[in-house]
């Protein structure tokens, strides 16, 4: 019989990956007599695409004639194809290996009921505003002048930066320094994952 494992990268000593349609590869493994005969890695053809990636990544599955697979979370939309299929799907973690091997020593749970859609995808964007506050010395014999700049950091799922620029001045007796202060604003972008 022939299962195929959601993998993190080629062979048997990969991490098994945790997305079954997102995935960047799967090991199809070839198990006669409760052994191990033989193993090949195939990419994931739906890895990047924009949607329907489950069903397409299931369908190519299929196509290898496996009666099982192993992954860590499986979609709705894989699932259905499984199901029509016949294939069986179960839940494991640790390397591509260990898995195998729990499967053939019976100790894998079955997955009856799909897990949640889209593991793994999606961006976050976010714009924070800064403000900053700095100080600066002039030598005059008049008034001083001071310029600032500070950088700001915004909140979200990523940190924005900004720095601005502000002019203080001071009057003061002659031959004596001035001192100048002055606060600005900065608006900034930030970028971050999240997972939905």
């Amino acid at each position: 019989m022939k299962i195929a494992v959601s993998s993190a990268g080629q062979g048997m000593e990969s991490e098994v990956d945790m997305r079954f349609g997102r995935c960047p590869a799967y090991v199809i493994v070839e198990i006669e007599d409760k052994q191990i005969k033989s193993d090949k890695t195939i990419e994931n053809p739906a890895q990047m695409q924009a949607g329907g990636a489950g069903i397409a990544a299931a369908q190519a599955v299929g196509d290898e004639q496996v009666e099982a697979v192993i992954t860590g979370n499986v979609g709705p939309n894989a699932f259905m194809v499984f199901q029509r299929l016949n294939i069986k799907v179960y839940q494991a973690s640790g390397t591509v290996r260990q898995a195998v091997q729990d499967y053939i020593d019976g100790k894998l749970q079955e997955v009856s009921s799909p897990g949640p859609s889209h593991i793994g995808m999606g961006m976050g964007a976010g714009a924070g505003m800064g403000r900053g506050k700095g100080t600066g010395a002039g030598r005059a014999t008049g008034p001083g002048q001071g310029r600032r700049s500070g950088a700001g950091q915004g909140r979200r799922s990523g940190a924005g930066q900004g720095s601005g620029q502000d002019d203080g001045s001071g009057q003061e007796p002659p031959q004596d320094p001035g001192q100048g202060r002055g606060s600005g604003r900065g608006a900034g972008k930030g970028q971050g994952g999240r997972k939905r």
